[in-house]
């Protein structure tokens, strides 16, 4: 469900076809391009505007890698193009061999499509299929081979591996402690290790044949054809690109990202030596391990702290709308069309006749920029809040709330409503942190590392649940779990606490001087 108004004019990305075939190329190509020679591809006009639009997406894209410093010498490799071809190791377990298997786990990272669960991923050795087979498992036994996955989404994971173990995750902590083992989809190595006279030490050298299939040909390297100079040299290597990582792109938004970007920044030198065990390099790091992020994990160097924005303004660019969305860049409102669309539906859940009530309560969501202040909130109806010529945003809501009042069910919305005012209340709450911070003068560099990195996952995990309803409006692709809003109520709860008495202490400093 799409908005029918057009505030800076056609979007490239409204028509679904477009996106549809950007996505498949994104998926399978293995040249590098241009953007100008993607739209061409894809029939579409070279203009200025088209292509700002597909650079901003190609830049948010963690399928892309942008090639070139400099505008005009820009070109694009995905990560079909960067892995299609490529080897790397695994080392083989004592517990695989004795179960002839292969746990494929968060080891193929990242030379996987992300977008393939493992339990789907294809093993051929010799020319021939490695059949897949059902084994019962228990976290305690392959969490470690999930762990650039991060701690936190090791169950996620899992439950995306088939429907017998997407019913064992969602069952609660109780129902799964009393079961125990679940379900999880492997390779059959039986014959495999058997034939190649595999032992504990030896490694599995995969090499993508097909990308977005998860395709792999598998083979052995013995551990006494392992060249320990060139696995300590791939081993610094890969250290040094990661490092080289965290300058150019932070955090990421996972481990397999970081680990994807590092490949790309140092792929000539990777891809030319014997590859070691990603696991095995990594736990022999010098500066580079496991660090908490927030409530998430990520690879870090040592006693570095994790970048956070300078400014709540920066905080909210980048929270909401990833820093690219117009709306909010020229008017300083933290809406996004999704989250719009999803106010106007709530207003309709809840009945009103028209959308008054609504401006009002998206007023509550602007913050006088210069003050931080709540109370100097700009009146949203009001003509001025958008760049000169463009309309207000009453003029842009009254059409679209009379257009979905036309089509809208209250009865079909009778699941999804409530669960969308609950994530639309948790966001107002979310934002009303941020303005408390703001209107005693507190800078996220005033609160911990931590504490701000807690906050923006919490707001981007609310939001990613707003922006499903919005591309899949009946919630039935995926339902978000009550569980999955029980835990981000009480971790809004917590920084809740956290950030007002953080704003009390600030307060009381600076009034004494003591700031």
């Amino acid at each position: 469900m799409s908005f029918s108004f057009d505030i800076y004019g056609p979007d490239l990305f409204e028509d679904d076809n477009f996106r549809i075939a950007l996505d498949q190329i994104l998926e399978t190509a293995i040249h590098s391009f241009t953007a100008a020679g993607l739209l061409s591809a894809l029939k579409k006009n070279r203009s200025p505007e088209n292509l700002q639009q597909l650079r901003e997406y190609l830049r948010a894209s963690p399928l892309v890698f942008r090639m070139g410093e400099k505008e005009e010498e820009e070109r694009w490799l995905t990560r079909a193009g960067l892995f299609t071809g490529r080897e790397f190791a695994a080392r083989i377990t004592k517990a695989e061999i004795a179960a002839g298997i292969f746990f494929p786990g968060s080891r193929c990272v990242p030379f996987a499509n992300p977008r393939i669960p493992q339990g789907q991923f294809h093993f051929t050795a010799d020319g021939r299929p490695l059949q897949s087979i059902l084994i019962d498992t228990t976290e305690e036994e392959v969490s470690p081979y999930y762990v650039f996955y991060g701690e936190e989404f090791i169950p996620q994971y899992l439950a995306m591996d088939n429907p017998e173990s997407t019913s064992f995750f969602r069952a609660t902590a109780l129902c799964r402690e009393e079961h125990g083992s679940f379900p999880l989809v492997v390779p059959d190595m039986r014959e495999f290790y058997w034939e190649n006279e595999v032992r504990p030490g030896d490694d599995l050298i995969l090499r993508v044949e097909d990308w977005p299939s998860a395709s792999f040909s598998v083979r052995v390297r013995h551990k006494s054809e392992a060249d320990g100079t060139q696995l300590q040299r791939w081993d610094g290597v890969l250290e040094k690109a990661l490092e080289r990582s965290f300058r150019v792109a932070g955090p990421s938004a996972n481990i397999e990202e970081q680990l994807a970007s590092a490949f790309f920044l140092a792929e000539e030198e990777l891809f030319r030596i014997q590859p070691d065990d990603l696991y095995h390099a990594v736990s022999g790091f010098r500066e580079i391990g496991f660090f908490s992020y927030g409530v998430e994990t990520r690879l870090w160097k040592e006693r570095t702290p994790f970048p956070v924005p300078a400014d709540w303004e920066l905080w909210l660019h980048y929270t909401v709308t990833g820093g690219n969305d117009l709306l909010y860049q020229e008017t300083g409102i933290p809406l996004t069309a999704e989250i719009l669309n999803a106010y106007i539906l709530d207003a309709l859940y809840r009945q009103e006749e028209n959308a008054d009530p609504l401006l009002r309560r998206l007023q509550a969501l602007c913050t006088d920029r210069e003050s931080g202040n709540p109370d100097h909130a700009q009146d949203l109806s009001m003509p001025g809040m958008l760049p000169p010529g463009s309309l207000s945003l009453r003029s842009i809501i009254q059409p679209e709330f009379r257009y979905l009042r036309n089509t809208y069910n209250f009865f079909q919305d009778n699941d999804t409503g409530p669960v969308r005012a609950k994530l639309l209340a948790m966001y107002q709450r979310i934002l009303a942190v941020v303005r408390k911070a703001q209107s005693v003068g507190m800078e996220p560099g005033d609160l911990s590392d931590q504490d701000v990195v807690i906050l923006a996952q919490l707001a981007e995990h609310v939001l990613m649940c707003i922006d499903s309803f919005y591309h899949d409006p009946d919630n039935t692709e995926d339902p978000i779990p009550e569980e999955s809003l029980t835990g981000m109520e009480e971790t809004l709860e917590d920084m809740e606490v956290t950030v007002y008495n953080a704003a009390a202490n600030f307060r009381r400093r600076s009034k004494s001087g003591k700031r």
